[in-house]
């Protein structure tokens, strides 16, 4: 996990960076200073390794990562918009459709592993939207360059960056 931080905020400086120069960064430059000084602060001190699967799609391959970081990638996508840009639950009433709450989800993780909870769980959610606003401004920034395969779906995409980084802000400040 430490290595994926140190190298997830040497990647979002220079995308920023690149994006802020060209006068379109959906990330304020505060904000994101803000996220790097929290990562640098709040590594967990106990470093895991398991096989995860990362985007839970049947037609992807495992990995090995960090498995609260994978759990708190589900909850992310959940948190995003229902459409076709996203395949997240945001607004859907879960309760009504039989989906377990966020808590309620990590609990269940909690009970089939055999632990307690999750020490500094904000991190790794924050960790999941800080990484996903990277990713999703280095989309757009392709789009702006002309090298993206699909201009017009990355400028739609790079309009989620700053709602992910503001989820990562709040999410950060729950620890």
């Amino acid at each position: 996990m430490h290595k994926i931080v140190k190298s997830l905020l040497a990647a979002s400086v220079a995308v920023s960076t690149s994006v802020a120069v060209a006068g379109n960064s959906d990330i304020n430059n505060k904000d994101a200073m803000a996220m790097q000084e929290y990562f640098k602060n709040k590594l967990p001190g106990v470093e895991m390794s398991s096989l995860i699967h990362g985007a839970y799609a049947l037609d992807e391959s495992p990995t090995l990562g960090h498995p609260y970081a994978d759990l708190a990638a589900v909850i992310m996508q959940w948190r995003m918009p229902v459409g076709k840009d996203g395949r997240g639950l945001e607004g859907v009433d879960r309760t009504e459709n039989g989906l377990p709450s966020d808590q309620e989800f990590i609990d269940e993780y909690c009970d089939r592993r055999g632990i307690v909870g999750i020490d500094n769980f904000g991190f790794y959610l924050a960790f999941c939207f800080f990484r996903m606003a990277g990713i999703l401004q280095g989309v757009k920034k392709r789009a702006l360059d002309g090298n993206a395969a699909d201009p017009q779906r990355a400028l739609r995409l790079g309009k989620y960056v700053d709602g992910f980084a503001r989820q990562g802000l709040a999410a950060a400040k729950t620890v």
